[in-house]
């Protein structure tokens, strides 16, 4: 299954997570680079911005593990395509993979590791 998404970073994004995690360091404040931390946490985002992924997630998931290579700057206002790939389901575990991309460049991809967690005692 292959599923897609797009989203934007806005500036007040950056700047509220800057604050929340002290990562306002001005390359984020000043130039407008979305903080990698701020990138994969919103992984569950783009994945409910996603239909195919979505479903999943609405079943009730959460994410167990995250490996990620960040190739070039993600900056506010760009638009970003988010593609996800299903790379293995192992009972509850599911691991996808994660491209996102800006200006026809490969930004950021990895593998997320999802447990589905209904019917488990979590």
């Amino acid at each position: 299954m292959i599923s897609t998404s797009k989203y934007s970073f806005t500036f007040a994004e950056v700047l509220a997570f800057g604050a929340l995690t002290q990562d306002n360091q001005p390359i984020h404040s000043i130039e407008g680079i979305v903080q990698a931390g701020l990138v994969l946490a919103t992984l569950p985002k783009f994945g409910f911005l996603a239909p195919e992924i979505r479903e999943i997630l609405t079943t009730g998931a959460m994410t167990v593990g995250i490996e990620s290579k960040f190739r070039h700057p993600i900056r506010v206002h760009k638009t970003l395509i988010t593609t996800f790939t299903v790379d293995k389901i192992t009972g509850p575990m599911l691991k996808l993979h994660f491209t996102i991309t800006c200006d026809d460049n490969v930004c950021c991809e990895g593998i997320w590791k999802v447990l589905k967690t209904q019917n488990l005692d979590v």
